[in-house]
């Protein structure tokens, strides 16, 4: 079954959409593993995931440079971690002793 010529057309523009619209993944590091770690029931008490960002944010600008490089690359390896209780053991590892 061939596809109308005005789908192939527009094919372009959804896919321009699409790109546009982003995805988790494009998340900075701190709000995805905060997601995560709410996903994972991890965050304390009623701490809501903007506050653990927030809260990481005031701690990781305490950071210079090169150690914010190093806690991003750091971050990004944990959150491909799938399961719950190693992704905790890696972001519980990689906590910089300033937070």
């Amino acid at each position: 079954m061939k596809a109308p010529k005005r789908l192939l057309l527009l094919l372009p523009i959804f896919a321009l959409a699409q790109l546009s619209c982003g995805s988790d993944d494009d998340a900075p590091p701190i709000e995805q593993l905060c997601e995560k770690t709410y996903d994972c029931n991890w965050l304390p008490g009623d701490v809501t995931v903007q506050e653990c960002v927030d809260q990481t944010n005031d701690c990781l600008d305490k950071l210079d440079k090169a150690d914010r490089a190093d806690w991003d690359d750091l971050a990004r390896e944990c959150l491909k971690i799938d399961d719950c209780q190693e992704f905790n053991a890696c972001y519980r590892g990689m906590n910089p002793s300033e937070c």
